[in-house]
């Protein structure tokens, strides 16, 4: 009861300050459908739709079958893992939601391997932080490299850390003569087609919707907190307003005048956490399946915790090796040596203890 009174009051002191600030709600709605029909639309619908071909392929479970022994090493998850992770990173949010979910219903996954999936597989893409935040915002590519990098660095850490809770395995098979995979081409191609548009047009009105919410929250936060004799500057109303809508509050952060060392790591974090409009985005595509959203939340929290730590920390380096050396190490030469160290630290103990149970082998033998 509390919570629909609450949920009540919210929504009528909504629509009471909209009434207030008619042409501020009007100019953030009109912006926020610009960002989807000029940047969000053109790069994630033709992924949803590529996305949508390849569940609906009989190439997923070769994918699967070949990837499985390296994610049982790495993650203790079945191969569908990879695929949604890597998938995930390409497409950007939502799609590592959208591609887990498909990877269960089609009996891919368990639920709780889903469950853990999904807490790492759901992140933003390489063409929103190099293309939009790096090269349009930034004006400087080498940088959204840098954020991509810390992005994928980020998501990488929180997966090893899930690899410490297992999941509790499939304890069936997949049935590949199902009616999907046996479909045309044609079929399948217009059903994915239809898939991705009824998904790309809920994202733009979440997009919309919290477009209004931000434009509105920095508007009368201010002023309702000024009483108090509370004050928060530019650069802390921007970064609440990315907690609420990753792209206004990374836009806005990268156009203020803070130094890089003081933006890059609040921007590291905004796309490590995806914002609470992503949430609502993801919340929807798994709408029809029993996923819970708590975990998903407090990793991706933890997530953006990890960037904004990596950011600090690296980003001096990466400042020193530009400026200071006579040449460029591009930065996946960074990440690759990082994620090399990731993975003999996490290897060790097999990688040493193998040679030991040899030897104590060949003594016993020798005795």
């Amino acid at each position: 009861m509390f919570k629909k009174i609450t949920l009540i009051f919210f929504i009528f002191l909504l629509l009471g300050t909209m009434l207030l600030y008619p042409q501020l709600c009007i100019e953030a709605a009109s912006s926020g459908l610009l960002l989807w029909f000029n940047k969000v639309l053109p790069s994630l619908l033709p992924f949803i739709i590529l996305v949508n071909l390849l569940m609906g392929s009989d190439v997923l479970g070769k994918l699967q079958f070949t990837m499985n022994k390296w994610t049982q090493r790495l993650w203790h998850l079945p191969g569908g893992s990879l695929l949604a992770f890597i998938l995930g990173l390409i497409a950007g949010y939502p799609m590592g939601a959208k591609v887990t979910k498909e990877l269960y219903q089609q009996n891919y996954l368990s639920l709780s391997e889903a469950q853990k999936v999904l807490c790492f597989a759901n992140n933003c893409g390489p063409l929103f932080i190099v293309g939009t935040v790096g090269t349009l915002l930034l004006q400087n590519t080498h940088l959204g490299y840098f954020l991509l990098f810390i992005h994928f660095l980020s998501a990488f850490l929180i997966s090893i850390c899930l690899r410490r809770f297992p999941a509790r395995a499939s304890s069936f098979k997949r049935n590949h003569h199902d009616t999907q995979s046996s479909s045309s081409f044609s079929n399948l191609f217009n059903e994915a087609v239809k898939n991705g548009m009824d998904t790309i047009v809920y994202v733009g009105a979440y997009i919309i919707f919290f477009s209004v919410l931000v434009s509105l929250f920095i508007t009368v936060l201010p002023a309702f907190i000024s009483p108090y004799h509370l004050q928060l500057s530019s650069s802390q109303l921007l970064f609440l307003s990315g907690l609420l809508e990753l792209s206004n509050g990374v836009s806005g952060l990268c156009q203020s005048a803070l130094p890089p060392a003081t933006s890059l790591p609040l921007i590291a974090f905004i796309l490590g956490f995806g914002g609470i409009c992503i949430l609502f985005q993801t919340s929807y595509i798994l709408e029809k399946v029993p996923f819970s959203l708590v975990p998903y939340f407090f990793y991706k929290l933890a997530q953006g915790f990890i960037s904004f730590l990596l950011t600090k920390c690296l980003y001096p380096l990466w400042q020193w090796q530009v400026e200071k050396t006579p040449f460029y190490l591009p930065v996946y030469w960074l990440g690759a040596l990082l994620l090399f160290i990731i993975f003999l630290a996490g290897n060790t103990q097999r990688l040493v203890s193998k040679p030991i149970l040899f030897a104590t082998k060949n003594i016993h033998l020798k005795h």
